[in-house]
């Protein structure tokens, strides 16, 4: 009976290593919110974070996707770009046409940075015209 063998980063000789950034294009559309976090869980999970670094990371770049696509003024996507610096980063950007979102709120950068702070090592938030534009995280990792 073949048991198989089960992947790891170190196995996979570092991919996450010095690999370029991978890029999630995704619709302004908060049914497709499961997608942001297993390609958020899925990216820190290579990348060596440990289980409760994953969940920490998977819940701020999730939020960060509400935050974002919830605004009055968005856009109808959503760039994300998962990076291993040597932290992992995650940036997510408004991408695409303008869209106005009937009963959106009106994004306040600082409470968004507070509760994001909550999850993450660093958090940087971006405002242009009224409105959150990027959203960066970071995580680091005592293993990484």
């Amino acid at each position: 009976m073949n048991t198989g063998t089960i992947e790891t980063p170190e196995s996979l000789g570092g991919a996450l290593g010095h690999a370029r950034p991978v890029v999630l294009l995704i619709p302004s559309d908060a049914d497709l919110q499961l997608i942001v976090r297993l390609s958020a869980s899925g990216f820190a999970a290579c990348a060596g974070l440990d289980v409760e670094q994953v969940d920490d990371l998977m819940t701020a770049v999730a939020e960060s996707f509400h935050y974002m696509i919830s605004q009055i003024h968005s856009a109808d996507l959503v760039r994300i770009e998962f990076a291993r610096t040597p932290s992992v980063s995650v940036s997510l950007y408004l991408d695409g046409a303008p869209r106005c979102h009937v009963g959106g709120y009106r994004g306040d950068a600082e409470c968004v940075k507070y509760v994001l702070e909550t999850l993450v090592d660093d958090v940087s938030v971006d405002v242009k015209d009224g409105s959150i534009s990027r959203i960066a995280l970071a995580k680091n990792a005592s293993a990484l």
